[in-house]
């Protein structure tokens, strides 16, 4: 029988990751949550090239603002990093997309800067695009 992977999201008090092999055997568990009765958004996930698990979303920082949020899991569900991001306003910056090139680097945008991190979680680059702080990408996709 093929394995096939089948990963969910959870959201509420804390990022929730699971990953499960043909539908039947949970493989691994993980929660994340920086202030557990604070919001947490998990809104994406995805497969890298190198076989590592990318989740994505918002979550509430010490001031209670938003910030982006990356987590990379090794396929055994162990983190491999964690990334944040929180705009120079200490606005909130709530995710809402995310993207992986062939690289495997990962591309971020939502309610502050389209951001572009490496393999290993450090920021490559960020870009704003719109003339105001009301204007916001709801989707990125990396060139082909």
């Amino acid at each position: 029988m093929k394995a096939t992977h089948r990963f969910l999201l959870g959201l509420g008090a804390a990022f929730i990751s699971c990953c499960c092999f043909a539908g039947v055997h949970q493989e691994w568990i993980n929660c994340y949550s920086l202030l557990p009765n604070k919001t947490n958004q998990a809104v994406a996930i995805a497969l890298a090239p190198d076989g590592n698990i990318i989740v994505a979303g918002s979550s509430a920082n010490t001031n209670g603002d938003l910030d982006y949020l990356v987590i990379k899991y090794v396929p055994g569900g162990t983190p491999a990093w964690l990334a944040s991001y929180n705009s120079p306003t200490d606005g909130n910056d709530s995710l809402r997309s995310m993207a992986l090139d062939k690289a495997g680097n990962v591309l971020l945008t939502g309610t502050s800067k389209t951001i572009k991190l490496g393999t290993n979680g450090n920021v490559l680059w960020t870009k704003v695009f719109g003339e105001s702080n009301t204007r916001y990408a709801k989707a990125v996709q990396p060139q082909v």
